[in-house]
């Protein structure tokens, strides 16, 4: 008897997908790597160091508020994506064709064998947008169902914003705007 095991597909990497108006973009490509390697550098070590530890809390605070301000427009914390990747995390800034909003923010996340955590992070941030007076629809982009959220402003319901997601080819792809 013999087994054959078939392995996952690995997702195509996010600067291949990034569409031709992106500004600039942040790639993981492995993050635990990235963390690993991190901490055997000389920063990595100072980091560590029980001196700096109140600094280094602060800049994490920090910097995890500044990635988290994704949130405001995407319904997605930094902390959301602890069990949902597989691979790589991708943040990135697009310019597009556009004078009512000239920029846009896209992430995308490598779900590799983690197709059912991501799905479950979609219906957790489903239910979260609702909450806040989200109104949820599905539309076809570029031939695929998206889910589209138009959420209103926190301080003003006049002003409405959009979030899109979906998950295809083993891409978490989220975004604040159409194209």
């Amino acid at each position: 008897l013999q087994l054959f095991t078939v392995p996952a597909q690995a997702a195509r990497p996010s600067e291949t997908l990034l569409p031709a108006t992106t500004k600039g973009f942040l790639s993981l490509p492995d993050l635990d790597a990235f963390q690993a390697a991190f901490d055997r550098t000389q920063l990595g070590q100072l980091v560590r160091d029980p001196v700096m530890k109140p600094f280094v809390e602060d800049l994490q605070r920090q910097l995890k508020s500044k990635l988290n301000q994704t949130s405001v427009r995407l319904g997605i914390r930094w902390e959301d994506l602890a069990n949902t990747y597989g691979g790589e995390i991708c943040f990135a800034i697009v310019q597009p064709r556009d004078a009512h909003q000239p920029h846009a923010i896209a992430m995308i996340v490598d779900v590799t064998d983690h197709q059912q955590q991501a799905q479950q992070l979609l219906d957790k941030i489903s239910k979260n947008l609702i909450a806040k007076g989200a109104k949820r629809t599905t539309q076809q982009i570029q031939g695929l169902e998206t889910v589209r959220f138009a959420i209103p402003n926190q301080h003003d319901d006049t002003i409405i914003h959009h979030a899109y997601y979906r998950i295809h080819e083993n891409h978490l792809v989220a975004t604040d705007h159409a194209e």
